[in-house]
């Protein structure tokens, strides 16, 4: 089965943006991860008084997960919930990562610009990416980046919850993790030489 990840409250690291096209950056970095506890906490960021684009939401996986060296290619759907509007922000890049387990940059996924996905309404934003094939670490981890535009010169706050799944077309622990897996018959063989034994 696909991976998918929650957003949590619990805070991450923070990942490399080496993967995006930003070099500035006033994320809320959290841990997105299978199985995890959606997130009920609002969290306010603040987008300086200029008119540029900055990263502004961070999701990453944990260490080894997916837990696995081959990454399949495939449709990724972020999503984040916007709790507190501005009409003045608009979502306008996301990037799908490979970090390694201390999160420096490996690899650039899939990405997305040019969203012009207004900010000025409450509710949950998303959009659709095309990620490609990954040879990866099995330690390698997920990393989802969205980039918001200020179209003031003056500050602009805006409420996230971490709350939402992401979709991967990744599967968790997924080929690659053995290169050597055993054959169920082989599996069948040995268990039927230990009973008569």
């Amino acid at each position: 089965m696909p991976l998918i990840l929650t957003e949590t409250d619990t805070v991450s690291n923070q990942p490399d943006i080496a993967c995006t096209s930003q070099t500035l950056e006033y994320a809320d970095e959290r841990v997105a991860t299978s199985g995890g506890t959606a997130g009920v906490t609002e969290n306010t960021r603040s987008h300086p008084a200029v008119a540029d684009t900055r990263v502004a939401v961070t999701y990453a996986s944990v260490a080894n997960e997916p837990n696995s060296t081959s990454w399949e290619a495939g449709n990724w759907v972020v999503r984040f919930e916007v709790t507190t509007a501005n009409k003045n922000l608009t979502w306008d890049e996301a990037d799908i990562c490979r970090q390694n387990a201390s999160l420096v940059h490996i690899a650039n996924v899939g990405a997305v610009d040019a969203l012009g996905i207004a900010l000025g309404t409450t509710g949950v934003k998303s959009t659709t990416i095309s990620g490609a094939a990954q040879t990866a670490g099995a330690t390698d981890r997920i990393v989802v980046f969205g980039a918001f535009t200020n179209s003031t010169t003056m500050t602009q706050a805006i409420g996230i919850k971490p709350s939402q799944n992401i979709d991967t077309p990744v599967t968790q622990g997924g080929p690659g993790v053995s290169d050597h897996p055993v054959p169920p018959t082989v599996v069948r063989q040995a268990v039927q030489r230990a009973a008569v034994w």
